[in-house]
């Protein structure tokens, strides 16, 4: 910041002598008037020279203060012949003899038209600074760092963050305005801020609170700098809460493709290996019963990797477009029924009964067919995969103008600290069972799609209760 000189201002002095009935005039008045010292022969000379607007006040001022010989100081403008406007001060005193009688009165007079214009250029920079701080985004703040970094001005952007006004802070310090932690991590970083200057300023991240959830994220520059003799803490900061959060995102993101290609390579290694080698043992097979036991393991484990492929294409397809739902006219006891019907083979192998009421007479139901098909297919899969003995039921029920399709199972059953957790992509309670652990977050995403929700009962050791609300229009026969 570069200092502004204060201008070198012309004097003059002036003395009437009471007892003579004299004026005299220096040659300083002569200049600052731009007239000849012959041309000053009385008061009355000085007048004319007086602008206009002014005369009437400074005679006034001059006349009572004389009267009273009172020392003043006064102001105004004077018009020079080549119609130059001057600005003027005025300091009038008296001289009194050894009775205490006025013997003369004199003025110095100075032309303070440098001084005004300065002052006038310094006000024009400051607006324009002061502009310019409030309509910056950033959070500017000063410290004085010879009143232990107490704020010396903070723009308003800075104000409002910490919720107060800036006449509040100014003079106040960081734990009078934030917590005690954030005080003292400010303190810290104020304290090693002193010692960088403007070519190589400080730049620190605060994690900032502002409620007890929530938080944001400031990088801050900081550099010392001394104005006028006083230390001041020079200070600019930036809210990059969304930056960070789009890092974390980012990140997390990566992390999750990482779980998934490593869950994906597993998953498809395991039904490919079993594929290989029951696919050499059958041909290698003489008897008919070894033969079929791997052509059902070979069919097995074909169907698992072709539901692996659909389930990983179907949420590539959710996660890259929002997928537009189109509804048409189903007969919902016929649909059930042949999903149902589809998973008979598979609860068969395990000895599991696979449960389906129809409603007493048809229901159609206006909703998005392909989305109820996928979202029964994954909720009865889970079903049947985590239930080792007893049933899978599957139904629905109408209330309003909603259905609930469910499926309820006797399986393993979940615990509340997971159950909280099973609609979260890539979420598996067991890490050996077969799956990338997206069946149960598909369903979500379709529920959400379709405008419903979704949810589970369960308890652990005896089975799980999951249900699926769709908004709809119903036309129940």
């Amino acid at each position: 910041m570069t200092e502004l000189q204060t201008p070198s201002l012309d004097n003059g002095l002036w003395q009437y002598d009471i007892v003579n009935d004299k004026y005299c005039f220096s040659p300083g008045i002569c200049k600052i008037f731009n007239l000849n010292l012959q041309d000053l022969n009385s008061h009355a000379d000085f007048l004319k020279l007086i602008h206009p607007d002014d005369i009437e006040r400074y005679s006034t001022l001059f006349d009572a203060n004389i009267k009273a010989a009172r020392p003043f100081i006064s102001s105004f403008r004077i018009v020079l012949k080549d119609e130059t406007v001057k600005e003027i001060e005025e300091n009038v005193d008296f001289t009194f003899d050894g009775d205490g009688i006025v013997t003369s009165y004199f003025g110095i007079v100075s032309d303070v038209s440098p001084f005004i214009k300065l002052q006038l250029e310094r006000n024009d920079e400051y607006f324009l600074i002061h502009t310019l701080l409030k309509a910056l985004p950033n959070l500017i703040f000063v410290k004085n760092i010879d009143t232990n970094y107490s704020f010396s001005f903070v723009n308003d952007n800075f104000a409002t963050f910490y919720g107060f006004t800036p006449s509040e802070i100014i003079g106040k310090q960081d734990k009078d305005i934030s917590t005690p932690e954030q005080a003292k991590s400010c303190y810290i970083s104020d304290k090693l801020a002193t010692k960088h200057k403007i070519t190589s300023p400080l730049v620190t991240i605060e994690e900032i609170p502002i409620t007890k959830r929530s938080v944001k994220f400031m990088q801050t520059i900081k550099f010392a700098h001394v104005i006028n003799g006083t230390n001041y803490l020079i200070c600019s900061a930036m809210d990059i809460t969304d930056l960070v959060k789009a890092r974390q995102k980012a990140e997390k993101s990566d992390r999750m493709k990482a779980a998934f290609l490593n869950s994906i390579s597993h998953e498809i290694r395991t039904p490919m290996n079993s594929i290989m080698g029951f696919s050499e043992l059958l041909c290698e097979a003489v008897d008919t019963g070894d033969m079929e036991l791997f052509r059902d393991e070979i069919e097995g484990h074909c169907e698992q990797l072709l539901k692996l492929i659909e389930n990983t294409v179907f949420l590539a397809g959710l996660e890259t477009a929002e997928k537009e739902i189109l509804s048409e006219n189903i007969d919902i006891e016929s649909m059930l029924s042949e999903i149902k019907e589809h998973f008979e083979g598979m609860a068969t192998k395990k000895e599991l009964d696979l449960v389906y009421t129809p409603h007493s007479g048809s229901c159609n139901i206006f909703s998005n067919r392909t989305g109820i098909t996928k979202l029964m297919d994954c909720l009865i899969d889970n079903a049947i995969k985590f239930t080792e003995h007893g049933s899978v039921a599957v139904g629905y029920d109408l209330k309003d103008k909603c259905i609930r399709l469910w499926v309820k199972d006797t399986g393993i059953g979940i615990d509340k600290v997971n159950a909280r957790k099973v609609f979260k992509r890539f979420f598996k309670i067991d890490e050996f069972s077969s799956g990338l652990g997206i069946g149960l977050f598909i369903c979500q995403k379709i529920a959400k799609l379709m405008r419903g929700d979704i949810g589970l009962k369960s308890t652990k050791g005896k089975g799980t209760y999951v249900w699926v609300d769709l908004p709809l229009d119903t036309d129940k026969q």
